[in-house]
């Protein structure tokens, strides 16, 4: 038996392989510029199964390792959607680790790896009517909900949350007592971010770059923010170039503004989704880190005072999360075995 395991965390345009000693340390890690894109675009995913190969191959040499070495594989992420490389069909919330473990599917791949890929399904609303009238109540995640079982594992205490993973697309997550994600929201906030900071008269005023963290100015993320809400981000947006013109204010201050005006957009959303269920009071965890998800906790803690917002900058939580899902898998296969 092998004494290492690699999970693959496959996104829309790049794609993570790490490998994991028995004490769940990542001993190796290989990114590449490679995804679910590079397949819709060219019709078929033979680059990706080439570049994955090729990944698989770096992160065992770099770790000092071969293929006897690993017991497991495991794929998560946009890597199971239709230009990934294999299609798993989304779950149906309510979906928590038993759910996920049992919708592993494992496939041998020979032109990828010798060793058989388990990939772990999405997860997708529940919806009783598909028509326009319940558009609000659609979405979905492919990747999110493994980070969701590492984010629940440290931090759920039996009681309803809301779990948010930002990113160009945020992914607002609601889960209930039982540890089962119940449903998400996507929102575009960081795409739209991206378009006025690159690709509008406002990029001049922001100097056409993102904030780092250490730049995120509070007092003017939260007037974005208030402006945005009374006033629409059309008009609240254009005020960072008015801002720029009659104040003297840093690209840093303009770019804080502007980004509280578009996560006004988010929150709106969140209170008037019929995707998920948050209600004030309800425990909120963020993962992941940047000045999108330090933005994030800072305008939610000025919006919900009775909530508790935790910033979590926990590493790798899409490989902790798939390791959780298999390991629920081999305690129920072992139950099942002895019962």
């Amino acid at each position: 038996m092998g004494n290492v395991c690699i999970t693959i965390d496959g996104g829309t345009t790049n794609t993570r392989c790490l490998i994991w000693d028995q004490e769940a340390r990542v001993i190796a890690s290989c990114k590449c510029n490679i995804g679910a894109r590079n397949g819709a675009m060219e019709h078929g995913n033979d680059t990706l199964k080439v570049q994955l190969k090729h990944n698989l191959e770096q992160v065992l040499t770099s770790s000092g390792h071969s293929w006897r070495d690993v017991e497991y594989i495991l794929a998560c992420g946009m890597i199971t959607c239709s230009s990934g490389l294999y299609e798993l069909p989304h779950l149906s919330t309510p979906a928590g680790l038993k759910e996920l473990s049992e919708g592993i599917q494992t496939i041998l791949l020979p032109e990828v790896s010798p060793v058989p890929i388990h990939f772990i399904p999405g997860v997708k609303n529940h919806v009783n009517h598909l028509d326009f009238e319940s558009i609000d109540q659609m979405d979905m995640m492919r990747g999110e909900e493994t980070e969701s079982m590492a984010l629940l594992r440290l931090h759920h205490t039996g009681s309803p949350m809301l779990l948010i993973l930002p990113g160009s697309h945020n992914k607002y997550i609601s889960v209930d007592e039982q540890s089962r994600i119940t449903g998400c929201m996507t929102s575009m906030s960081g795409e739209i971010l991206s378009s006025l900071t690159q690709n509008t008269i406002l990029a001049a005023s922001v100097n056409c770059s993102f904030l780092d963290e250490s730049e995120l100015d509070r007092h003017w993320l939260l007037n974005g923010y208030k402006n945005s809400c009374e006033l629409g981000i059309g008009r609240a947006a254009f005020l960072t170039r008015v801002l720029h013109l009659f104040c003297e204010l840093s690209p840093q201050q303009l770019g804080s503004y502007l980004l509280g005006t578009v996560l006004a957009l988010d929150l709106e959303a969140l209170r008037g989704s019929k995707a998920i269920i948050f209600n004030h009071g309800f425990k909120i965890v963020i993962g992941g880190r940047g000045t999108m998800a330090l933005a994030l906790s800072q305008v939610l803690e000025e919006e919900y005072p009775n909530s508790e917002v935790l910033l979590d900058r926990t590493e790798y939580l899409a490989g902790m999360g798939a390791r959780l899902i298999w390991q629920t898998m081999n305690t129920r296969k072992y139950i099942q075995k002895t019962s």
